[in-house]
């Protein structure tokens, strides 16, 4: 488990990091397994991307942020996408 992403959720912390090659900057709503068995982060990308599902493997140089966010009106909680969930807010 990674505990800088688990953290960031439970705190409600944005995070930043590279993934296939683009910096994101998201909103961690969701940090579980997806039904592959791979660590899967659901969470809303800035900058216009909106709702996204990211393999924490291929996250990059992860940092928490000093920031905080509020959960978004539109998150649905116990996501189906997830075998198993480590953390939601």
């Amino acid at each position: 488990m990674n505990m800088t992403v688990f953290s960031a959720v439970r705190e409600r912390r944005m995070l930043h990091f590279w993934y296939d090659g683009e910096q994101r900057t998201i909103e961690p709503h969701c940090y579980g397994r997806d039904s592959n068995g791979h660590e899967a982060l659901r969470a809303f990308q800035i900058g216009g991307k909106g709702w996204r599902m990211f393999h924490v493997g291929e996250m990059v140089r992860v940092v928490s942020a000093a920031e905080t966010f509020v959960p978004r009106p539109d998150f649905k909680r116990n996501d189906k996408a997830m075998s198993t969930i480590f953390a939601q807010v």
